[in-house]
């Protein structure tokens, strides 16, 4: 598997990943997506990703109409303003949200749950 920014300008090019899927053949490769979580405020503007919804819904259309794997990063936000509980509650929220999502595509979805602690004196430490 690979990684792949959407955000950025040399992510999810058809023709790009139709090479790699030429070239890895009869490997069906995996692309891990940083989604990071369906809350737009938390993914853009405390952790600044600059990921959009339309965005990732674009890359999941693509990958799928191509034939690939997804591999998709979700947070466990251990924010400083976060209670345990709520934290668990946003996780449920995005596992949930992707499993919608991916009754739309035909895809293979993965989901990671990666744990996100943010560090004292660091910008996000209140």
């Amino acid at each position: 598997s690979f990684d792949n920014r959407i955000e950025e300008e040399f992510g999810f090019r058809k023709d790009k990943l139709k090479k790699v899927k030429k070239i890895l053949a009869p490997v069906v490769p995996e692309v891990a997506i940083g989604y990071e979580t369906s809350n737009p405020f938390i993914r853009n503007v405390l952790l600044r990703k600059k990921l959009e919804e339309d965005d990732f819904l674009k890359a999941l259309n693509l990958l799928s109409e191509l034939g690939f794997k997804v591999r998709i990063y979700l947070l466990f936000p251990q924010f400083p303003t976060f209670s345990f509980q709520k934290a668990i509650s946003q996780l449920e929220k995005d596992i949930l949200h992707l499993l919608e999502v991916k009754k739309t595509f035909s895809v293979s979805m993965r989901i990671h749950v990666c744990l996100l602690k943010i560090k004292k004196g660091t910008h996000l430490f209140s």
